[in-house]
C-alpha cells in the first residue's frame, strides 16, 4: 500500500518537473485514485477478517474477543497515561510562564526603584516619599527584592524579548 502512494508521488513530481501543470494534474488524479482504490481494499480486508473469524469454533472466538478487549483496555490506558502526562506538562508550562511574568513585573519595579531611589534621596522621609511614587505594594516589593542601582536582588533578571513575549503567551 506504501508503495503505490510513493510511487503516485514520484510519478505528481516527475510530469511537474517534465510536462508542467496539465500533466502534473494527470498525475495527481492518478495518485488520488490510487488513494481511492487502497481505501476500498482496506474495507475488503477488514471484511474478509470478519469472515475468518466467523469461521472460528466458539472457545476460539471468546478467546480473540478476550484478547480484543485487553488490548482495547491498554490502549485506553495508555491514552489515559498519555493525557494526564499532558496535563502535568501544560500545569508545568503555566506555572514557569506565571513565573517569568512576576520576574517581569518584579524586573519593572526594580528599574523604577532605581530611579525613584534616587529623586527620593533628598525628601524629609524616604519611605514616604517612595510609597507615594511606587504605591505602598510597589514599594514593599521593591525595598525587598531589588538593590540600590534597580535590579532584581538574588535572582536573575528576564530579557526584554522574554518579558515582551510573557505577555502575548
Amino acid at each position: 500500500m506504501q508503495y503505490l502512494r510513493q510511487i503516485g508521488r514520484a510519478v505528481v513530481a516527475e510530469f511537474q518537473l517534465a510536462r508542467g501543470w496539465g500533466w502534473a494534474f494527470v498525475a495527481f488524479l492518478c495518485y488520488a485514485g490510487a488513494n481511492v482504490w487502497m481505501n476500498i481494499s482496506d474495507e475488503h480486508v477488514r471484511r474478509d477478517q470478519e469472515a475468518a473469524y466467523a469461521k472460528l469454533p466458539p472457545d476460539q472466538q471468546a478467546r480473540v474477543k478476550v484478547n480484543q478487549l485487553a488490548a482495547a483496555q491498554a490502549a485506553a490506558e495508555t491514552d489515559r497515561a498519555n493525557a494526564e502526562a499532558a496535563r502535568r506538562s501544560n500545569a508545568a508550562a503555566a506555572e514557569k510562564r506565571e513565573q517569568l511574568r512576576y520576574a517581569c513585573k518584579l524586573k519593572s519595579i526594580c528599574t523604577g526603584y532605581g530611579k525613584i531611589r534616587q529623586d527620593c534621596a533628598t525628601a524629609g522621609s524616604f519611605k514616604t516619599c517612595l510609597s507615594v511614587k511606587m504605591g505602598d505594594d510597589n514599594a514593599t516589593i521593591a525595598h525587598d527584592s531589588c538593590t540600590d542601582d534597580g535590579h532584581v536582588a538574588g535572582a536573575e533578571e528576564p530579557g526584554y524579548l522574554d518579558c515582551l513575549t510573557s505577555g502575548l503567551q
